[in-house]
């Protein structure tokens, strides 16, 4: 009686180096493996894999979880981005003579906005003495690119890269539909949906109505970031990346009505921009567009329906040119000055323009520098992934929408910001650093008798 041949035995008698086709019942040309095999490449670490996954979660599902500290924000999310870097670090000081080369590139891009600002801090202090400010603004513009592009780079070599992809799939499923549900309970009952804690901070029960959320008779769709524009521009940076990484398109149908939902000028200009981009990313594949298209067209048509509800003219609203009272924001540009001239002070919605009046012209482009290198290394490294030009493509959408109203300093923009650069910059599509298949020419001859065999043997 002739014995069945098993997947063991066929490893076994398999030519060295070389893997079965993998799948069932789908046909996978053999990937030539180097010595030790596709392990031997990526030492997985599943202990820094779980950490990532418990950052992405508090990070980006619970962003403004947990309570002050004085005026300034102690989040969950920000707790555990200090937790993951800290037990980052051996690993970091190990790899010094060899840090992912994208990730560094990117973050010596952002070390002459450092500078000016330590600059600025040495010669004129900050405005009003202010402690929270000065933490707010060296949080979001020296640690959290150091945290992301330098100390944790390495880990993100050690992850498991399917585990990181749905942690951050569902987190944004969850801010989704729990932003949905909250919008829709708001307007037919007036309650607000708050965990303490955890879906809102501490000491920001019952005050999310005066955070600039109504929109008249509408409250504006802020799921767990309790404010309407941070979560437009958050998702907004996310949206891209979004889309290839999930499978069922009606949840990526459903972040696409948050984004309308949230009443924001600016998350909608993003919107449309995201859906470009999309099409850009796609090759302009015919039956994507179509879809894409559609979507576009149910977004504009709903815009004079949602203007109407806030009690808004439509032509009035959607062009506005005070640009929602900010224009006089744009004035800052007619003073021209190279170097800063005043002590650190806030930021307001118009990046740029707060950039420019407080930094000059050199602090304005060392700061065009700081946002913009993630996206040029990205564009510009030799192997890119759809999911990488996906996050560069969130990044830079990023960047063009912070003309009008970026919320940088605002709680959680920068870190999701520098998170997903991490991903454009150092995170792969599918098995990284497998070697590309062979041709079949030299691929080993097929084994037909195990067909044969296993026929033979379930007669």
């Amino acid at each position: 009686m002739r014995r069945r041949r098993t997947l063991s035995t066929t490893l076994r008698t398999s030519a060295p180096g070389v893997l079965p086709p993998r799948g069932f019942g789908r046909q996978v040309a053999p990937r030539a493996m180097p010595q030790g095999g596709y392990e031997a490449q990526r030492s997985a670490a599943p202990t820094t894999t779980f950490f990532f996954m418990l950052l992405v979660t508090f990070l980006i599902a619970f962003p403004k979880g947990g309570m002050k500290m004085g005026n300034f924000p102690l989040t969950i999310g920000y707790l555990t981005l200090g937790l993951v870097t800290f037990i980052a670090l051996p690993r970091f000081l190990m790899s010094l003579n060899k840090l992912p080369q994208n990730a560094l590139t990117a973050w010596l891009l952002t070390t002459p906005f450092y500078f000016i600002l330590i600059a600025t801090y040495l010669y004129s202090g900050v405005q009003k003495d202010s402690a929270a400010l000065l933490l707010m603004i060296f949080a979001s513009f020296v640690f959290m690119p150091a945290a992301f592009l330098l100390i944790l780079a390495p880990s993100a070599k050690a992850l498991e890269p399917d585990k990181i992809k749905w942690a951050l799939v569902f987190a944004i499923r969850f801010i989704c539909i729990f932003g949905i549900v909250l919008f829709t309970v708001k307007t037919f009952t007036g309650y607000t949906i708050e965990v303490p804690f955890l879906t809102v901070n501490l000491d920001d029960t019952d005050v999310l109505g005066s955070k600039n959320n109504t929109r008249g008779e509408l409250f504006k769709l802020i799921s767990t970031y309790n404010n309407g524009n941070i979560f437009g521009v958050c998702l907004g940076i996310m949206l891209p990346l979004y889309y290839f990484l999930e499978k069922k398109r009606i949840f990526f149908i459903i972040a696409v009505v948050c984004m309308v939902l949230t009443l924001s000028r600016t998350a909608w200009i993003a919107l449309v921009l995201i859906l470009m981009a999309i099409a850009w990313i796609e090759g302009l594949k015919p039956a994507r567009i179509a879809g894409l298209g559609i979507l576009a067209l149910v977004f504009i048509a709903a815009l004079p329906l949602l203007v109407e509800a806030m009690g808004r003219d439509s032509s009035s609203f959607l062009f506005d040119t005070s640009l929602g009272n900010r224009s006089s924001q744009l004035e800052r540009f007619s003073d021209f000055h190279l170097e800063p001239r005043a002590p650190i002070s806030n930021i307001n919605e118009m990046v740029y323009a707060s950039i420019y009046s407080n930094y000059g012209l050199f602090g304005l482009i060392s700061f065009l520098l700081f946002l913009g290198g993630p996206v040029l290394v990205t564009m510009t490294k030799r192997k890119q992934s759809v999911l990488n030009r996906a996050a560069a493509a969130g990044l830079l959408i990023y960047m063009i929408v912070a003309m009008s109203d970026g919320a940088i300093l605002l709680i959680p923009v920068t870190a999701i910001y520098f998170f997903i650069a991490l991903f454009a910059l150092e995170m792969e599509d599918d098995d990284p650093g497998l070697p590309d298949v062979p041709p079949p020419s030299q691929l080993p001859a097929q084994d037909r008798g195990f067909r044969r065999s296993r026929f033979q043997a379930g007669r």
